[in-house]
């Protein structure tokens, strides 16, 4: 899988080393666990603005929402660690789980 790749990077035009970096084979952007912007129960993601400066100068920014890492516990009883914005955690749509048990 990594050979298929490092030529489909290099049919794009980007050149990568013999042996590549970890941060290049770990594939981040194709798994499922992976943080994005993104809330996993409303879909809010980074929205596109304006920096306005004293002079009226407009430069592009991003307005990214408050992410948080959360357990969320489902209808059937599982635990999953979720990517949440605080308007969901603040609206009860997150159901956390009861606390983990101590291993002794």
């Amino acid at each position: 899988m990594l050979d298929a790749w490092l030529i489909a990077c290099a049919m794009r035009g980007r050149c990568y080393p013999a042996l590549p970096h970890k941060r290049y084979t770990q594939f981040s952007a194709y798994t499922e666990d992976t943080m994005s912007k993104e809330c996993d129960f409303c879909g809010k993601k980074p929205q596109v603005g304006n920096l306005v400066s004293h002079s009226n100068i407009k430069t592009k920014r991003r307005f990214n929402p408050n992410l948080q890492r959360v357990r969320h516990q489902f209808a059937d009883g599982t635990v999953r660690t979720l990517t949440v914005c605080t308007r969901c955690l603040r609206s009860g749509v997150v159901t956390k789980p009861a606390a983990r048990a101590k291993q002794d």
